[in-house]
């Protein structure tokens, strides 16, 4: 039994706009779309770093954390300095602690995160599929529509990381 799938009827890919058929291939589409819509994708890309700066931060600042206390804590003796009792174990344990504090901060980054991302994927998404047209505005619908469907896969990712 021979079907046309044109001829379905159905709301099984219910998009808020419009889509435009596509004459030459999806490679050659969006191949077409990045050319033309450069500075479009840089926005975006702009609009998602602004959303992982919280993220960056908090990785950073792990970072500083456990060279700051690198310094202070006595994992040397000498002349100068009184002699410390045992600190075997004492730089993992600063460690351990540092990582529990700042990969918890990295996890409510992640919920920042999601926004940026579900924002972004709609807009891509918008993007290729009505062949560059975009406005800001339908960044922050995509993050009004997305915003559920990213926060999970973002928060396991962060609790196994």
């Amino acid at each position: 039994m021979a079907l046309n799938v044109n001829s379905l009827e159905g709301n099984e890919i219910a998009d808020d706009y419009v889509r435009k058929s596509v004459p030459q291939g999806r490679w050659s589409d969006t191949w077409y779309v990045f050319k033309s819509n450069f500075m479009k994708l840089v926005l975006i890309n702009i609009f998602v770093l602004i959303t992982f700066a919280p993220g960056i931060a908090v990785m950073i600042f792990r970072s500083a954390y456990i060279q700051m206390l690198g310094e202070v804590y006595p994992f040397n003796s000498s002349i100068l300095f009184p002699f410390y009792g045992d600190v075997t174990g004492l730089a993992e344990r600063l460690t351990l602690s540092a990582d529990i504090l700042f990969y918890a901060a990295l996890i409510v980054a992640g919920f920042i995160a999601s926004i940026g991302l579900s924002g972004a994927t709609y807009s891509i998404r918008k993007l290729i599929n009505t062949h560059g047209e975009f406005s800001i505005k339908s960044f922050f619908h995509g993050i009004k529509a997305c915003y559920t469907n990213t926060v999970f896969p973002v928060t396991i990712f962060m609790l196994f990381l």
